[in-house]
């Protein structure tokens, strides 16, 4: 039996290549990870916006070309407010150049995870080809493919990996109504606690906003995003219709790992601790 760490798109393509000898373990109940959707105001809302630059990476995607009016203001600041230490900023927050929002990754991940077994629990110990989760389950592997964190991986079987590091993102989703004069809004200044915006008209005068706010030790105040989007002018009270936010704990990547298993195979971003596109994770996973 391969067990697969992790029920995003890394794990659930990996598992769909041999279904009968594979097992997720996914602690959340909705598959798909940070390409999970939620229904906010009565619309299916993924977590983070599925923006891609080549769209046939996956047969069966329906998408539409996204070319986004951007306002940026103090980006020069942007590499101390957001990470002082990476040496780049992943792909997807790049937003120049020909992209394309992908329209029915809801309906990819549902047919992936169609006769995949997947089980809602994690390890909490993972020593001699035998995985204990926390439900007390027990579990004999021949493999294990991770697509989690591999710094929560190294805790489970305990080692340290000081080379791994990360950034965090505080992830605020707004449904608003009335149109703007951008799509994308980038602020550099480190007064105000979101860096960007990214948005797209959902129907007729609705629209759907994601504001990433980075951070590395205390978490962001809903409140102070709120504050700051009525001090900036970017959205008002009255705008606002529903909200959601999220935490991604691994947003941005950065450190080579130092530390490699052999009874474990790292796939995906957060296996492979590299900040890929979703384009070149599926084409690595293919390889993995």
């Amino acid at each position: 039996m391969n067990i697969i760490l992790g029920g995003g798109i890394s794990g659930l393509l990996l598992a769909s290549l041999n279904k009968e000898e594979s097992l997720i373990l996914e602690l959340q109940h909705e598959v798909g990870g940070l390409f999970a959707t939620e229904e906010i105001s009565g619309t299916n809302i993924s977590i983070i916006p599925p923006i891609v630059s080549n769209p046939n990476f996956m047969e069966g995607l329906k998408y539409h070309e996204y070319n986004p009016r951007i306002i940026s203001e103090k980006s020069k600041y942007l590499e101390d407010k957001i990470c002082k230490e990476c040496e780049t900023f992943p792909l997807w927050l790049d937003f120049t150049g020909k992209k394309f929002w992908i329209d029915n990754f809801s309906e990819i991940i549902s047919n992936l995870s169609k006769g995949v077994k997947i089980i809602n629990e994690y390890p909490i110990i993972i020593k001699d080809k035998k995985i204990i989760t926390n439900k007390g389950r027990s579990v004999i592997f021949d493999k294990i493919y991770n697509t989690i964190s591999r710094k929560e991986l190294f805790k489970l079987v305990g080692y340290s990996d000081p080379n791994l590091k990360s950034v965090s993102a505080f992830i605020t989703i707004l449904i608003t109504k009335g149109e703007k004069e951008w799509d994308v809004y980038i602020n550099g200044d480190t007064g105000i606690v979101f860096s960007h915006i990214i948005r797209k008209n959902i129907e007729s005068d609705i629209f759907v906003n994601y504001i990433y706010s980075f951070f590395t030790s205390r978490l962001p105040d809903i409140k102070k995003v709120f504050s700051d989007l009525k001090r900036t002018h970017i959205f008002s009270r009255d705008e606002i219709l529903a909200y959601r936010s999220h935490v991604i704990k691994d947003a941005i990547l950065y450190g080579t790992p130092s530390i490699e298993l052999d009874f474990i195979k790292n796939c995906g971003r957060l296996g492979l601790w590299k900040n890929i596109s979703l384009e070149e994770a599926v084409d690595l996973v293919r390889k993995c």
